[in-house]
């Protein structure tokens, strides 16, 4: 991967997020901003911390000064072609970590004029996985701010970034969008999907509207339900384990059968205690009613271990035949 990626994919405003991004874009025009910020999404979404740097940067460079941006001035183009010499992106590398390297970039192109005659907007992406040596280097560009250069440290792990990041940069938290408010965004922007199917999504996404969007516009909406459906005639007795197995695997991410089987035993779980139910999704209420008929607390303890065991262990890169491990997985789960 590149040191520098100028900006994530150009996504619409987030309705959830305009308070916060109209607020700080008064503060830019004020001459008033902070010129670091450590970015949280209260709702656990990574992809909402992005997009909300990418729409702060938006408003920045646009030559209208519009919040999001005016989509129309030469700045906007630029952004939306990804090639705005002022937005620079910094992710880790392939060894899963931000490098000195890469900081030491950061600094120069930091020094540098703006080239659209604004500000400059530097963006840290997963800011968690640095090591000691880059973390030194970024505190000297944190200690000594250039002006109009607006730095953007992105977690979704705030409580792994050292302290030292944290007491120089403007902690900013972005509200999670609201269940309601997430349905009827998903609507608008499917608006041939049945709402049913919306809601199956979203809850089984962990509730997080852009990981749901993300699957719709994959096509992919239609084999996470099916999941659902097939782990339900699994629990059920209705098919054998290899043949429950043959529906459960989707070759492009195998991994979406643990996913979807984590957040029903997570639910089945409130049940058990009594708790409130998060799950508005009338499929997905029933696949964890049926994990809770057929385990009891330590077995769906359990169960939930061996989950997240599989789940990395498709995700870990090893040269791993997923379907057999799938048929392994069901083989060695003992329904009451």
């Amino acid at each position: 991967m590149a040191q520098f990626r100028a900006g994530t994919r150009v996504r619409a405003l987030l309705p959830w997020q305009e308070g916060e991004l109209e607020r700080l874009q008064t503060l830019y025009q004020a001459g008033s901003l902070s010129h670091a910020f450590l970015i949280h999404d209260l709702g656990h979404e990574v992809e909402a911390s992005r997009s909300f740097a990418a729409q702060f940067a938006a408003g920045v460079f646009c030559e209208n000064q519009l919040l999001g941006g005016c989509l129309r001035c030469s700045s906007c183009q630029l952004r939306q072609a990804g090639s705005h010499a002022d937005l620079h992106w910094l992710q880790p590398e392939e060894a899963k970590q931000i490098k000195i390297e890469q900081i030491r970039s950061a600094i120069d192109w930091s020094h540098q004029t703006a080239q659209q005659g604004r500000a400059k907007v530097l963006v840290l992406d997963t800011v968690e996985h640095m090591n000691m040596y880059a973390i030194n280097a970024l505190l000297k560009l944190l200690e000594e701010p250039v002006e109009n250069t607006f730095i953007l440290l992105l977690s979704s792990r705030p409580l792994l970034v050292l302290p030292t990041l944290k007491s120089r940069c403007q902690r900013l938290e972005i509200a999670a969008c609201l269940p309601a408010e997430a349905i009827v965004w998903l609507a608008k922007r499917h608006p041939d999907i049945e709402e049913a199917d919306l809601q199956s999504l979203y809850d089984l996404t962990g509730q997080k509207p852009l990981a749901a969007d993300q699957l719709l516009q994959s096509g992919e909406q239609n084999q996470v339900l099916n999941l659902v459906e097939g782990l339900q005639h699994w629990l059920k007795g209705e098919v054998t384990p290899i043949q429950a197995g043959q529906r459960l695997h989707v070759k492009e991410r195998p991994e979406m059968v643990f996913d979807v089987l984590f957040r029903a035993i997570a639910e089945a779980h409130r049940q058990q205690s009594g708790s409130q139910t998060k799950m508005k999704s009338e499929s997905v209420r029933y696949l964890s009613e049926l994990l809770k008929g057929r385990f009891d607390h330590w077995h769906l303890c359990q169960l939930s271990d061996r989950t997240v065991k599989a789940r990395q262990a498709v995700l870990s890169g090893h040269n791993l035949n997923a379907a057999l491990l799938i048929d392994q997985f069901l083989l060695n789960t003992e329904i009451t």
